[in-house]
C-alpha cells in the first residue's frame, strides 16, 4: 500500500523559472542593493539603475559598468509587458520610467511590483482537475 512504512528519501521536484521571470528576479535583486536603484536617468555607467534600466542590463547580461545595449533582448519585452502588468501602468498614457520616477515612488514598492510581476511572468497554471478518488 503507497505511503506505508518511514519515507526514507525525499526527493523535491525542480523548481522551475521561465527565461522572463529569471530576468525580473536578476532585475530585482540588482535594485535592490544599496545606492543602485534610481529615478530620473536611464543610467549610463553611473552604477545607478532605474526598473526600465535594470531589466534591460540583466536581459541583455550587460552589467551597469559598461555601455548600454543597442537592441532589446526578446525575453526583455515580455518582462517589461509583466512589469507594466504588475505595476498598473496603463500605456500609452504612462511607462516604466514614468511610473519609476513619480515623486511618490519608493523602493519597497518598485521591489513589491518585481515580485508581483514575477509571479504574473511564471509558466501557465494547468488547470484543475477534480478527481472522483475518495
Amino acid at each position: 500500500m503507497p505511503f506505508e512504512g518511514d519515507l526514507k528519501e525525499y526527493i523535491a521536484a525542480p523548481v522551475l523559472e521561465t527565461e522572463t521571470q529569471r530576468i525580473l528576479r536578476e532585475a530585482r535583486e540588482l535594485v535592490q542593493r544599496p545606492g543602485v536603484w534610481a529615478k530620473g536617468t536611464r543610467a549610463g555607467t553611473c552604477g545607478r539603475a532605474c526598473v526600465i534600466t535594470a531589466i534591460s542590463r540583466v536581459a541583455n547580461g550587460v552589467p551597469l559598468s559598461e555601455p548600454a545595449p543597442g537592441q532589446m533582448h526578446p525575453s526583455e519585452m515580455e518582462a517589461v509587458v509583466a512589469f507594466e502588468l504588475a505595476a498598473g501602468i496603463n500605456r500609452p498614457m504612462e511607462n516604466i520610467p514614468d511610473w519609476n520616477d513619480s515623486v511618490r515612488r519608493q523602493l519597497p514598492e518598485v521591489l513589491a511590483a518585481f515580485d508581483s510581476a514575477y509571479v504574473i511572468a511564471g509558466p501557465p497554471q494547468a488547470p484543475a482537475v477534480e478527481s472522483d478518488a475518495p
